[in-house]
């Protein structure tokens, strides 16, 4: 879970208390430039996250955001962390125009993907994103994989093929 103002540390204590749960809390990581609020994005800031979680009964962990996050933390602090999550909801907009796809990355989840033009191109994009993800960097958690954006979502059954999920699968057992 990530944490707020409608839910800060405390209320999510209260909450993994009540219920008789342990919350993993995460915060985003990467390049500022993402532009996600408090994303950590240094040695410094992930030392801060780590130290604010510190001897409370969660696990700690961060959303890895973008291909190259690790560029921002040393291996031995990142190795303090009890997981990485990462997902593809923030990919290249190449992942979904093709190789002339230039611009900032795009989030699946807003109005700014558009239209698909080609959208069985995009999903083999879309899936080699996803294996590069689980390439590049230590991660222990691939969330929401089968994530489509609105534009596409109605033919989700149709192209989240048997190979598309299962070259994503494989990459993860690697």
């Amino acid at each position: 879970m990530h944490l707020d103002e409608q839910i800060p540390l405390e209320k999510a204590l209260e909450i993994s208390r009540r219920r008789g749960v342990r919350f993993g809390i995460v915060e985003h990581a990467g390049k500022p430039e993402l532009g996600y609020p408090g994303i950590l994005s240094s040695d410094g800031d992930l030392r801060r996250w780590l130290d604010r979680l510190a001897g409370k009964p969660v696990h700690r962990g961060i959303q890895a955001e973008g291909l190259d996050w690790m560029e921002c933390f040393s291996p031995a602090l990142v190795a303090e962390l009890d997981y990485v999550l990462q997902d593809a909801f923030t990919v290249p907009r190449r992942v979904l125009r093709g190789p002339g796809g230039d611009g900032p990355p795009v989030k699946l989840w807003t109005a700014a993907v558009g239209t698909i033009e080609d959208p069985e191109a995009s999903m083999d994009r879309y899936v080699e994103f996803h294996v590069a993800l689980m390439r590049r960097a230590p991660i222990d958690i691939l969330a929401n994989p089968t994530f489509l954006p609105a534009a596409i979502q109605k033919n989700c059954d149709s192209l989240w093929t048997r190979e598309r999920m299962e070259r994503i699968i494989v990459a993860a057992a690697r």
